[in-house]
């Protein structure tokens, strides 16, 4: 079991890395800069030059190749991002905590025996108070206009549905558990009608992965299916008064996710800018 490698701590350390690596990359914009500046002046100097002596314009170009191949080597262009691949792994990432996530929950049992797993319950609680951190239901609400811009509404009405609940107010409760179940059932329809190839053709959640998704992308987006039923079974028992296992916050904090892993995995199929 020690052998085994630690894969959270694992990409906590890659990405700290990553972004040291793009803080010292930040640090040099001044001095490229300054050479910038030299590299301009030097264009109108071996113009200047060409004019008037073109046979010391060619000595000079030799002295100008070597000084280029040396600013090559030392300063190497950075890498270029494509801004849907980097969509595609912050889908990627949020598919895997939902995953942690749920199963935390599942640990957990039923809300009354939350004082019997504090640190399980204590990272339930920091979970969701990351999600709203970083605005993910703001983040999933752009990307469903991107995706299906006739959901945005549909999708509006779930956040002010959720919005104004209060704590015991069970017709609340019900109203926004509806409105969120609601806007699930649209965007699966959406993506059924997005990866048809005939009218009325019927699709597993596995071909719609295969229609909308790319390669990279498709365990997270297949991952989702049970989420999709699950999320739903949920919420429907929340509208309709029934027992349930996760309370309605934490259904919110799986809605946000899925909807945002969904649409993620999707748009990043689109070519990049």
């Amino acid at each position: 079991m020690s052998d085994e490698k630690d894969w959270a701590r694992e990409q906590e350390a890659y990405l700290r890395e990553w972004l040291k690596r793009e803080s010292e990359q930040h640090a040099l914009k001044p001095v490229v800069t300054r050479i910038l500046s030299t590299a301009t002046w030097n264009v109108g100097a071996m113009d200047a030059l060409k004019n008037e002596s073109p046979a010391m314009a060619r000595e000079m170009s030799a002295e100008m190749e070597t000084g280029f191949s040396v600013l090559q080597t030392v300063l190497k262009f950075p890498p270029k991002y494509d801004f849907n691949a980097a969509s595609l792994s912050s889908s990627t990432a949020v598919s895997t905590g939902a995953v942690v996530f749920e199963t935390l929950i599942s640990v957990r049992g039923p809300e009354y025996e939350a004082h019997s797993f504090p640190w399980i319950t204590k990272s339930i609680g920091e979970y969701q108070a990351l999600t709203k951190e970083q605005n993910r239901a703001d983040e999933a609400r752009r990307r469903v206009g991107e995706l299906f811009p006739n959901l945005s509404e549909r999708f509006k009405e779930a956040v002010d549905s959720y919005g104004v609940v209060s704590v015991g107010n069970t017709a609340a409760e019900e109203a926004a558990a509806s409105a969120m179940r609601t806007f699930l059932y649209k965007l699966n329809g959406e993506l059924i009608a997005k990866a048809r190839k005939a009218e009325k053709e019927a699709l597993t959640w596995q071909q719609i992965a295969e229609r909308l998704v790319p390669e990279a992308g498709r365990p997270a987006f297949l991952a989702q299916d049970h989420v999709y039923h699950n999320l739903h079974s949920s919420l429907s028992n929340i509208s309709k008064g029934r027992w349930k296992a996760y309370n309605l916050a934490e259904n919110w904090t799986r809605f946000v996710d899925f909807v945002y892993v969904v649409c993620g995995e999707v748009l990043a199929e689109k070519p990049g800018p």
